[in-house]
């Protein structure tokens, strides 16, 4: 026996129940409540039976919404609270039905949910494969691979990462002996300008320079150093007379 037939002939059984029972207060909420269940769990059980052909989740999901609502379902649970608390051994027999046709109801909705997240979790999937695939097959992206390998991109790259810029005054304004070879003497050919003895790197210590680490020194010179600090109060020199401090309005 299928789960859709069964819930028919649950239904059945407490559409009898409302017809023969004595108690007319429960007789009239069952017969009007019991209508509508029917009704919405006839028309879910046929949705649910042409999902099983056609596997259309997301039509599913939209009749289940619109056909068990929460005013239909809150009915059935208010008639199996009444039913249970009656003490009659039928009616709680009929109140336990109800409690298992409305666990049926939940679920095919939690069915229908997890069916439709694992549907969106599988086209996320293939999604992402096929565009791994599509760059795979595109002959620029191979090409630019084979290229940057061979031009060492990724060696060059941490390279100029690790390339330091010096501010002014970080780096000495002028030295004895070459900056990337030490104790290597240095010639002078130009005003400025000096010469490695050892590899032939010039350097310019007014204009910059950079070294073999790619490291750039910035241009400096003694003379420059002090025009920067004109604009700098000296708290060492005071140009103040005796007159002027004995008359400060003057």
């Amino acid at each position: 026996m299928s789960q859709v037939s069964h819930i028919h002939q649950m239904i059945d059984a407490l559409s009898v129940f409302a017809d023969d029972t004595d108690e007319p207060f429960l007789a009239s909420i069952a017969r009007g409540s019991l209508k509508v269940v029917e009704e919405s769990l006839r028309s879910a059980s046929e949705t649910i039976t042409k999902f099983k052909s056609r596997s259309d989740i997301g039509s599913v999901e939209d009749s289940l919404e619109s056909l068990v609502t929460p005013e239909s379902l809150a009915e059935m649970v208010a008639i199996a609270s009444e039913f249970d608390k009656s003490g009659d051994p039928l009616l709680m027999k009929q109140a336990a039905v109800l409690d298992e046709i409305l666990l049926t109801i939940g679920a095919q909705r939690a069915a229908v949910a997890a069916a439709k997240r694992a549907q969106d979790e599988e086209i996320a999937r293939l999604k992402a494969e096929a565009a791994k695939e599509e760059n795979k097959k595109d002959p620029y992206t191979v090409a630019k691979k084979f290229h940057d390998k061979d031009n060492h991109v990724a060696e060059a790259q941490e390279a100029i990462n690790k390339i330091k810029e010096y501010r002014p005054m970080e780096a000495p304004l002028n030295t004895r002996t070459c900056p990337d070879h030490p104790g290597a003497q240095m010639a002078r050919i130009a005003e400025g300008t000096y010469q490695c003895s050892l590899d032939k790197g010039i350097y310019n210590y007014e204009n910059g320079y950079t070294t073999m680490k790619g490291n750039k020194i910035p241009g400096g010179d003694v003379s420059n150093q002090t025009q920067s600090l004109y604009d700098r109060p000296n708290e060492f020199t005071s140009f103040e007379t005796r007159e002027s401090k004995l008359n400060p309005n003057n």
